[in-house]
């Protein structure tokens, strides 16, 4: 009998061209390690009443933060990730966080890009 993993997914907007969306697999970031992870900043009893005291929202909400500032900087999914995994508070046993980045979109930092106007 093969073991079905069950999928968390949230959609994280922020303004500024920011939004994300996240799968996460609860076989790996199992409710243990998110109960521990969303309590684990300092920050905790303000993002769990935004989550409405769900763990794994939390999670996403601590996540996404994370993973647009690595995306900004230049680094892929995979690459945004591996430095999420690495970071305080993200160091799960084995290769992975059970996070997915199913989507993102970031603003661009071109200079041509930019919308100037002169004052």
């Amino acid at each position: 009998m093969t073991e079905s993993k069950a999928i968390r997914s949230f959609k994280i907007d922020n303004g500024m061209d920011l939004s994300i969306t996240l799968d996460i697999d609860t076989s790996i970031l199992t409710p243990d390690y998110a109960h521990e992870t969303a309590r684990f900043w300092a920050s905790k009893d303000d993002v769990l009443a935004a989550s409405d005291d769900d763990d794994y929202q939390a999670v996403a909400r601590y996540a996404a933060s994370d993973l647009w500032r690595y995306l900004i900087d230049g680094y892929n999914e995979a690459g945004a990730l591996r430095q999420l995994h690495e970071q305080e508070g993200w160091c799960y046993p084995g290769d992975s966080v059970g996070i997915t980045i199913r989507d993102y979109e970031i603003p661009s930092f071109y200079a041509a890009d930019h919308e100037v106007e002169e004052l």
